[in-house]
Formats: C-alpha cells, sequence, structure tokens
C-alpha cells in the first residue's frame, strides 16, 4: 500500500524473514486489543521503519523472527516499557541484553532528560503526537476512533490483517515514522550534551520498565478493613468537627470561610497573601509553624489531615490498586498517581489496609539513611573527603552520634525525641533551608518544635559536626562571575552587594542609597553574564534575583538539571543520585523474578510466597538492593533493613 505524509509517498510491506536486516537503526511500534488495568495488551501488528520510504508491517506469526534478527541493531519506540511488554508476553523475546548495551532508546525519556537539561523541568505530557508537533511541526492523528479499533481484529491467536483498512494502516505506520524522525532530531543533541552517559537514559528507562511491572502487579487492599476504617475514620472527622465548633467555625455553614479568615485575622500572625485575593493564604505549609501556639490552628489543621485521609481511603476500592508511575520527574524523584501510593500516612492504621495475595507475605526493604549516603558520595567527588562518609562506613548511626553532640550525651544515652532532633537537621540542613523553612520541616516531619535561636545554634553545631557542609551549601555565585570588577572592594563583599541590588534594595545595609554607577554594575555588567534577559532594567526585584542566582546541576550518574534555584541545586546532586540508584536496584529485583508490588523512592515492598525459604528470600533482596545501589555510590557503604509481615508495616 503506498501513502502519502508530509509531502513524502510511502509505502508498506510486509516483513519476511528474508528481507532480513532493514537498517542499523529501527524504529518500532505496536498496536494492540485495548489496555486493562494490570494487564499486558494483546499484539495485533507491528511496524518497523528505518529510513527511506518503506515501512515494514509485522504480523505475529514474524514476530518472534523479527526481533532476533534485529537484535544487534539500535531499537527505538516511543514507549519502550509498553512495547516491549507486550512483544515479551507475545512471543517471549527478552529485550533485557539490549536495555543493558543501550540498544534500546526510548524517545520519551530522551525528550524528557533533554528539557530537563536545557530548561530544568521535565513535562508533564509527551505523547507522540505532542512531541511531532513541538519538534517536528507534524500533526499526528492520534483519534481513539483508529487508535482503539486494532483490538477486533483479533480472535484468540488469530488475527485477520486481510480486513484492516488502509486508514488504519496508514495511522499505525505513520507512528512508527515519527518515532525515527523524532529519535533523529533528540539523540544528537543528547549525546552532545551527555556522551556516553547520555543524561542517564539506560537507568530512566530500566526504572519505566521496572516501575510498568510495579503497576501490573498491584498492590492488595482487604475490603473489609477498608469498611471498617472508614466507619471509624467518619467519627474521628466528626470528633474533628466538634473540636472547631467550640472556636466558632461550623464547617459547611455558609459564611464559614469569612469565619476562618476572622479567627486567623485575630491570632495577629503574618500569613502569606495570595495573588489573586491578596486574602491570607491557608495552606497547611504557612499554618503549621504555629500549631503549637493557636489550639484552633491544631484542631483545624487536624480535621483538614483526617478528611484529606478519607478521601484517598474512599479510592481504594478493589481488592487490586494499579498505580501509575512516572520515572522521571524534575527534582529526580519518581511520582505516583490513580493513586498516590508514594505518600501513604507511615500510621499502621492506613498501612494495615494493604495486605499480600493470599497464601503470601509481604518483604519489606528499605535502604538506611540513603539520601546522607549519597550527599557524603558527592562531598567524596567534590571535596575528596567527607566526615559524613567516614561515619557511615564506620557503621555509625549518623542521627544518634549527632544527637549525642548537640546533648553531649554519650550515644547510648540519647533518647528517641533528642534522635528526632537530629534528624532533623540531618535530612534538612544538606537542601539548602533558611532557618525559617527548618523550623517548619523540623515541626511538620519530626514534630521537633524550635525557636528561630535554637535552629540557628543546632544549624551551627551541625556545620561544625560535618565541615564539608560548608564548602557543599556555599553559594557559587563567586565562580559564575568575576565580582572583583567593582572595584573598590573585595569579591564577597561585592556579591553581596549584588545580591541587594538585584532584590530591589536601593539602600546598603547602614541605610546609605547605592551609586548610579554600583546599580549600573550590578543590574548591567552582572546581570549580562547572569541572567541577560534582565541585563540593563532599571531596577531589581526577587524575580530578578532568583533568576540571577538559577544554575545548573548533574548528578554523578549524568542527568542534567538547568535553571535550579539555590535548594535546588543543593538538593539534586543527593537526591537524584539516590533516586538513579534506587531504579537500579528497582529493575534487578524485576530481573531477578522478585513480585515488586510498591516502590516508595528507597522502599521496595514485595510479595513472596509463604512456602520458600523466607530468610534466604530477604538476604537474596537485601543483596541485590545493596549491589544496585553501590553502582552509583561507590564509596560509601549501603545498608538495607528489611523484614516479613502481613501487612504493609513502617520499618
Amino acid at each position: 500500500m503506498r501513502f502519502e505524509f508530509e509531502g513524502r509517498e510511502y509505502q508498506t510491506r510486509i516483513w519476511q524473514p528474508e528481507d532480513g536486516i532493514i537498517g542499523h537503526i529501527v524504529a518500532v511500534d505496536t498496536e494492540t486489543t485495548l489496555i486493562e488495568a494490570g494487564k499486558i495488551p494483546d499484539f495485533v501488528i507491528g511496524q518497523a521503519f528505518a529510513g527511506g520510504d518503506t515501512v515494514y508491517l509485522i504480523h505475529l506469526e514474524h514476530l518472534l523472527l523479527f526481533f532476533e534478527t534485529h537484535k544487534n541493531q539500535i531499537l527505538v519506540m516511543h514507549n519502550a516499557a509498553f512495547d516491549t511488554a507486550v512483544v515479551t508476553k507475545e512471543v517471549g523475546f527478552d529485550f533485557e541484553s539490549m536495555i543493558r548495551t543501550q540498544r534500546l532508546w526510548d524517545i520519551s525519556i530522551l525528550y524528557r532528560l533533554l528539557q530537563l537539561a536545557n530548561i530544568g523541568e521535565v513535562p508533564h505530557r509527551y505523547s507522540l503526537a505532542l512531541m511531532s508537533e513541538t519538534l517536528l511541526a507534524i500533526t499526528v492523528d492520534k483519534s481513539m476512533e483508529i487508535r482503539g479499533a486494532f483490538g477486533k481484529y483479533r480472535d484468540g491467536t488469530k488475527i485477520n490483517y486481510t480486513a484492516m483498512t488502509k486508514s488504519e494502516i496508514k495511522y499505525a505506520a505513520i507512528d512508527s515514522i515519527v518515532t525515527f524522525y523524532l529519535y533523529e532530531n533528540t539523540f544528537p543533541q543528547v549525546k552532545e550534551i551527555s556522551p556516553g552517559k547520555f543524561l542517564t537514559h539506560k537507568i530512566q528507562l530500566m526504572g519505566d520498565v521496572a516501575l510498568a511491572q510495579v503497576s501490573r502487579n498491584g498492590f492488595g487492599i482487604d475490603l473489609s478493613r477498608r469498611a471498617d476504617f472508614l466507619s471509624e475514620q467518619d467519627q474521628r472527622i466528626k470528633k474533628a468537627k466538634d473540636q472547631l465548633v467550640k472556636f466558632g467555625y461550623i464547617h459547611g455553614k455558609p459564611g464559614v470561610q469569612k469565619k476562618l479568615f476572622e479567627i486567623l485575622n485575630s491570632f495577629g500572625i503574618d500569613l502569606p497573601r495570595t495573588a489573586k485575593s491578596g486574602k491570607p493564604s491557608i495552606k497547611e505549609e504557612y499554618l503549621e509553624p504555629y500549631r503549637l501556639q493557636y489550639p484552633f490552628i491544631d484542631a483545624y489543621l487536624s480535621f483538614k489531615t483526617e478528611e484529606k485521609l478519607k478521601s484517598f481511603i474512599v479510592k481504594l476500592d478493589k481488592p487490586r490498586i494499579h498505580a501509575k508511575f512516572n520515572g522521571i520527574m524534575t527534582t529526580g524523584r519518581t511520582s505516583s498517581e490513580s493513586p498516590n501510593l508514594q505518600q501513604i500516612p507511615k500510621d499502621n492504621r492506613v498501612r494495615n489496609l494493604f495486605v499480600p495475595q493470599q497464601s503470601h507475605l509481604f518483604a519489606i526493604a528499605d535502604y538506611k539513611q540513603l539520601e546522607l549516603c549519597t550527599l557524603a558520595q558527592v562531598c567524596l567527588d567534590r571535596f575528596r573527603k567527607s566526615k559524613m562518609a567516614d561515619l557511615i562506613n564506620a557503621g555509625i548511626d549518623l542521627h544518634r552520634w549527632f544527637a549525642s553532640k548537640i546533648t553531649s550525651k554519650s550515644e547510648s544515652e540519647v533518647t528517641s525525641e533528642e534522635r528526632g532532633w537530629a534528624k532533623a537537621c540531618n535530612f534538612g540542613f544538606p537542601g539548602g533551608l533558611g532557618i525559617r523553612a527548618f523550623i517548619s520541616y523540623a515541626l511538620k516531619s519530626y514534630g521537633v518544635n524550635l525557636s528561630e535561636s535554637q535552629a540557628l545554634d543546632l544549624k551551627g553545631k551541625w556545620l561544625d559536626a560535618f565541615p564539608e557542609m560548608r564548602l557543599y551549601l556555599e553559594d557559587n555565585l563567586l565562580s559564575r562571575h568575576d565580582f572583583n570588577s567593582l572595584g573598590w572592594c573585595s569579591a564577597e563583599i561585592a556579591a553581596a552587594i549584588f545580591k541587594r541590588i538585584a532584590r530591589g534594595e536601593i539602600n546598603s545595609v547602614r541605610g546609605q542609597p547605592y551609586s548610579p554607577e554600583t546599580k549600573e554594575w550590578a543590574l548591567k555588567t552582572v546581570l549580562e553574564d547572569l541572567a541577560p534577559e534582565f541585563a540593563g532594567i532599571p531596577h531589581g526585584s526577587p524575580e530578578v534575583l532568583r533568576a540571577a542566582l538559577q544554575e545548573s546541576v548533574i548528578t554523578r550518574t549524568g542527568r542534567i538539571r538547568a535553571n535550579t534555584d539555590y535548594c535546588a541545586a543543593r538538593n539534586t546532586p543527593f537526591q537524584g543520585l539516590a533516586s538513579d540508584g534506587a531504579k537500579i536496584a528497582l529493575y534487578e529485583l524485576i530481573f531477578a523474578g522478585f513480585k515488586v508490588v510498591n516502590f516508595v523512592h528507597d522502599e521496595a515492598i514485595i510479595e513472596i510466597s509463604k512456602k520458600v525459604n523466607l530468610e534466604l528470600a530477604k538476604q537474596k533482596i537485601i543483596e541485590i538492593m545493596k549491589r544496585g545501589m553501590k553502582k552509583v555510590v561507590p564509596d560509601v557503604d549501603i545498608q538495607v533493613s528489611a523484614e516479613v509481615s502481613d501487612y504493609w508495616k513502617k520499618l
């Protein structure tokens, strides 16, 4: 069949064994039956394009031989996790070797990594049609009318290829053509930016393949326990509402929002205002610091927490939940939705609802202080030494050790509450949190209530305890512009002056107005280097300063994130590294045959049969997870804890 697409004429032909290898780089796509949650759909027809004017149609009878013939070529797909699963299910072809040797490429992953490296954000949408429109200026028809039509041609193991319409065949063929040209567009850019590591494409592909399998496996729910929980939750919500009534706040009553603002205004607290209405923002993150000081705020936040928890549990209405996972987020971490299984409260009342299938147990395994291990590795790479790494490699619990430093106690005398203080410091300060942000973080995450002076004291002791952190947290502004250009002061003072002027300040810290020459130096000379889009503006603003402080960062695995602010630039190197190592470990668990049913950043939940040697299975899981992480964290000791349980318990 011949057809026209974007001003060029193409033809389709059925691939036959005698055709052999059709090209060195081959774009492949599959059309399937309709997709159902938790299931791999059945293959109907495949399409392959290697440039030129011919699209090869792959029928079921030749599917295995086609991939065997091309196993040493470069294969390109748009959604490799999906297409490889379809082919493997149908004919048993194993793509594992192609993934490990980087002969399988996913253009949606390349696109997302490129956007992260060039713009600083991972796009939420990356369909074939959108990528084609964005990168090639080509419109691709992805109407469900044709997209969902292929399943009707398959009846058991028989597929009626002769009944397919020309429109359907053209629709399928175009997908492979566009996939090929998108690879030609994206791969050279990735190779130029990141030769060899290719912006971590291999790791992200491993992650996508593994997470797709986790989604298909599903996470079990005990619906009887769920019903009991919801009944009890209704009582907890009623109790929380009754508490609010005592303050004059009646949920659901007309004018209740106005009453909320009246109560908050009566406290005289300084809450950020929303840009749209100018009213105080009632986001939980802004109210949390005042929780212990004002009983109403505590009651209000408790009510919102219970209400939100109920709305989440209501959605868990099937015996098996198949969440969707996104392997590449801007932060470097993964995410989960429909529902979000990565933000389940650590409350065992909730986790008790998640259970393994009959005759099975959960093996729950997680990394110990993982992001501190990756932070220590980053410091070793940058500074060739790290107190944090030394302590971890000596088998010391960093939280208990630092708690002993701030309390002047021996480690054995440290209480769990004191360890919580240290934990807040160890996980809060590395990301560059300011003191007010740290106070809020410590309270919300660990229940630690700190004054500003206490927080400042803790930060000073933390920096003394881990000297490399002073270098790690140092603002790298001085390395991005020669601040000696101001001429009459040190580079450090000049950088501080620039920040004030760029932020919009017109006077020095002593109250003296900045001279026109100094303002021109800051807003023209310096901004031409740091934020050229603002160079020459008459005065600064917080937006200008944010733009000037943005920088690109790279993980030791090779993923680049552009235009980060100060905190993101401190978080990304170790947070992204931890995520990459966890994806490798997750892939290895799946490859070893383990049924992983949920994945939460540094934790894997695996269903194992009661009939197997549980201790042996647990040790194998630990070993695989440690080995996977050591591929990206070679110089810091990695520890994994694991436990077997009949529900998803917190370790």
